[in-house]
């Protein structure tokens, strides 16, 4: 009798336990670090040109995300009638929202947001050679090391799913909008770090594929949060009742 009820017991307890673990509807909050893998296509691609971009994004409340990307760039060209080369570095700040609604355990997302993005760059020419039949051929000529800094707008949507947990993939489109340059009269930058190819655009669009991780920090409890909220209504239900 004794081992019956010490077996019941035991049951009634799992059986608690369970119950108080379903009744939670915990999502989890951390810090993601992504790396944008389209970056590797330069390095097979394009001898000219490369970067490296890394992103962090953050879940303020639920389906919405404080997001930042930094990185650099380096750009250089071998020409017929001149030599350019350039280097600096960018970050873009801004936020997202989640239009996927998923469970709380669910973190896939169909998102759009919205970036401001400076870059901080120095280029330079050299080996400039011009022909003129009337005033003669010039070479030699060279434009020294200028630093210069890049402000815009981006208007982002993109797609990111969780394919084992905490890890993530996904890809970004972006519409990027120039604010304003430094760049000298005499010399456009060809390609800005974190905006892409420029030579005087303002208007371009942009693409990212990357691979991330979720560093899981803490969780929140959304059964409790539903609660607060189902009292506070009927709260005000009441009080609305003459």
């Amino acid at each position: 009798m004794t081992r019956m009820l010490k077996y019941c017991s035991s049951c009634l307890l799992v059986l608690v336990l369970a119950g108080s673990l379903q009744a939670q509807d915990l999502r989890i909050r951390g810090l993601r670090i992504g790396y944008d893998v389209a970056d590797l296509a330069y390095f097979f691609l394009d001898d000219h040109r490369s970067e490296l971009e890394f992103s962090l994004d953050t879940e303020l409340k639920k389906n919405i995300y404080a997001a930042a990307e930094f990185g650099t760039g380096n750009f250089s060209l071998t020409g017929e009638t001149y030599d350019y080369a350039s280097n600096g570095w960018f970050m873009r700040l801004g936020a997202d929202r989640n239009f996927l609604k998923l469970r709380t355990s669910q973190y896939e997302m169909v998102f759009a947001g919205i970036r401001y993005g400076y870059s901080n760059m120095t280029h330079s020419a050299g080996n400039i050679s011009i022909s003129d039949p009337v005033w003669g051929d010039y070479t030699g000529g060279a434009i020294p090391p200028h630093t210069l800094n890049a402000h815009w707008i981006e208007i982002d949507g993109g797609i990111r799913g969780e394919i084992f947990k905490n890890f993530f993939i996904g890809w970004t489109m972006r519409y990027q909008r120039m604010i304003a340059t430094s760049a000298l009269e005499t010399m456009d930058p060809v390609v800005i770090p974190g905006f892409g190819v420029y030579s005087g655009a303002k208007t371009r669009i942009g693409f990212t594929y990357s691979v991330s991780y979720r560093i899981p920090l803490y969780k929140v409890d959304y059964s409790k949060k539903k609660e607060d909220t189902k009292n506070t209504k009927e709260k005000e239900t009441a009080k609305a009742k003459p």
